[in-house]
């Protein structure tokens, strides 16, 4: 449960951003917190099937591809936002939602050694509470950014862009 809680706080915190972004709850939201807990359920079974040899190749990197991933994101959304009048994103698009779930759950790699040795029923009930956690967070994380959203008045692009460059910079610390 508390792994599943730590895997979760990076949806929780994307989340939030977009919610803040977008400004209103909408399908996307929820599209977002199923690709984030389908992600984060995924990551840890990858590393549970695959074994030692490939996570050998990726667990050293995992925390600066997701830094990287978070900086692009977090940049790219600042630049939509420069030079505009604070206003309300479109929505939530499938390659952002794709890139964000794969961004947030690259530590959750490193869960799927934790279940080396476990039993299968073990892992299973192991994934599913992780992917439920990190779906619910997505959700809660949303719905606070956009209860927050709508009470800032600035460019909420700033605000989103300099959540995901933290959060990415927070994977290298």
């Amino acid at each position: 449960m508390l792994l599943s809680l730590a895997l979760g706080m990076d949806c929780l915190v994307v989340s939030a951003g977009k919610g803040v972004l977008v400004r209103q709850f909408r399908i996307g939201a929820f599209l977002m917190a199923v690709s984030f807990g389908l992600f984060q359920a995924f990551m840890p079974c990858l590393t549970y099937l695959v074994g030692q040899s490939v996570a050998r190749y990726v667990m050293p990197w995992r925390n600066i591809i997701a830094c990287v991933l978070l900086i692009a994101i977090g940049s790219k959304t600042i630049a939509d936002g420069r030079g505009a009048e604070p206003s309300i994103s479109a929505g939530y698009g499938i390659t952002e939602i794709l890139l964000l779930s794969v961004a947030t759950s690259i530590d959750a790699l490193s869960a799927g050694v934790l279940l080396w040795g476990e039993s299968n029923s073990q892992v299973v009930r192991a994934v599913a509470v992780i992917g439920l956690i990190s779906f619910m967070m997505s959700l809660l994380g949303t719905a606070i950014g956009t209860i927050a959203g709508k009470h800032i008045s600035i460019n909420a692009n700033y605000v989103t862009g300099a959540l995901l460059i933290a959060l990415g910079v927070w994977q290298v610390i």
